[in-house]
């Protein structure tokens, strides 16, 4: 399976739970983040994002995203509504942007679609984040 492919399957995998818990928790308001810098993951996911757009967001760009996701707290504070992060990242982004968003307080969990997969240094690296909660669309971490 190509990395286009099993990373669409891995977000789609989890985007009923999240779109679920978002219309049953009346006390958040629920964004999912993916930031990927492949061109062809990028149009799978904005052709997604397309039918959810107060949910997804989509960016190609570390800059961006750090910024989207640094404003949540902001939002929260003018809502007065929990915002929750839920970041999908790959590519060349994830080590910059994981080291980066995981002290966010908005960003509940991070799941890493990686091309390559990550070696085992690599994978320890990232298991010191505690909201890394997958590594890898084509592994059960």
């Amino acid at each position: 399976m190509t990395e286009s492919n099993s990373s669409k399957k891995f977000f789609l995998d989890f985007l009923p739970s999240i779109l679920i818990e978002q219309t049953t928790t009346s006390r958040s308001k629920r964004i999912i983040v993916v930031v990927h810098d492949d061109t062809d993951m990028l149009k799978s996911f904005q052709e997604i994002a397309v039918e959810f757009p107060d949910i997804i967001k989509v960016f190609d760009n570390v800059e961006d995203s750090w910024n989207f996701i640094g404003n949540l707290s902001h939002i929260n504070e003018r809502d007065r509504k929990e915002v929750e992060a839920i970041v999908f990242v790959g590519g060349g982004f994830v080590h910059e942007l994981v080291d980066e968003i995981h002290v966010f307080e908005p960003v509940k969990r991070i799941m890493i679609l990686n091309k390559p997969p990550f070696d085992e240094e690599e994978r320890k690296a990232m298991k010191q984040f505690s909201k890394v909660n997958k590594i890898n669309a084509e592994t059960s971490d």
